[in-house]
């Protein structure tokens, strides 16, 4: 998967995960087989958008 890697501070731990920049219409974010965390995102969405909205699924993150 190409992307870049991005990792951000949560309340109680660090979330690393992969931003695909893509021609979507929401902010998509999945876990791979693998365990990772796949975001895909519009390029005209901010990158204090994307790392907010991760932020705010990291309770859900952590029970995947």
């Amino acid at each position: 998967m190409d992307g870049n890697k991005k990792v951000i501070q949560c309340k109680k731990y660090p979330i690393t995960y992969t931003l695909v920049i893509k021609q979507v219409k929401n902010i998509n974010m999945r876990i791979s087989t693998k365990g990772e965390v796949i975001v895909s995102a519009n390029p005209f969405v901010s990158l204090d958008k994307i790392d907010d909205f991760v932020s705010s699924k990291a309770s859900w993150i952590a029970k995947h």
